[in-house]
């Protein structure tokens, strides 16, 4: 089920065939819950496909490695293997040629985007969870929202 097809109920003029309130929001949710982690996959892709090409550079002094603890995220790491930043790579990136620092520098931003979107899209799962369980989520204005109760899957 894809979430396009839910308008807010206030905007439509039939509603859905299904046995209850509880059983729409329950097909709602269950498709955001895909939605995100569909969205969660193929941003993992990413990071492996970036990862495994700084991996094939002859010669690296460093490499963008996925770090996984609790999440998962690009980090920089010298040849070595020792953790680095990013202010830590920038300087060896003069002895490199200009094509290949314009590259580093291209999966860097590329790096930072996709760990951003990652963190964002966890916590979003996190939510949609939340919401299925019927407990209590924090909205936008990071004030505590009470759910109504036919969202509860207990």
């Amino acid at each position: 089920m894809d979430l396009n097809n839910f308008a807010p109920l206030a905007e439509q003029s039939t509603f859905p065939e299904f046995s209850s309130s509880r059983e729409y929001a329950r097909e709602i949710v269950d498709a955001w819950i895909i939605e995100s982690e569909n969205k969660y996959r193929e941003i993992y892709a990413e990071m492996r496909k970036i990862s495994l090409a700084t991996k094939k550079v002859d010669g690296k002094a460093f490499l963008l490695e996925m770090h996984t603890t609790t999440t998962v995220a690009l980090r920089w790491r010298l040849s070595s293997g020792k953790h680095v930043h990013w202010e830590n790579i920038e300087p060896l990136l003069a002895k490199l040629n200009s094509e290949m620092r314009a590259w580093y520098i291209n999966l860097a931003t590329q790096g930072l985007i996709l760990n951003a979107r990652a963190s964002s899209i966890r916590q979003e799962i996190k939510n949609a969870k939340k919401v299925k369980e019927g407990r209590v989520f924090i909205n936008s204005n990071n004030k505590r929202a009470l759910l109504i109760p036919f969202l509860s899957y207990k």
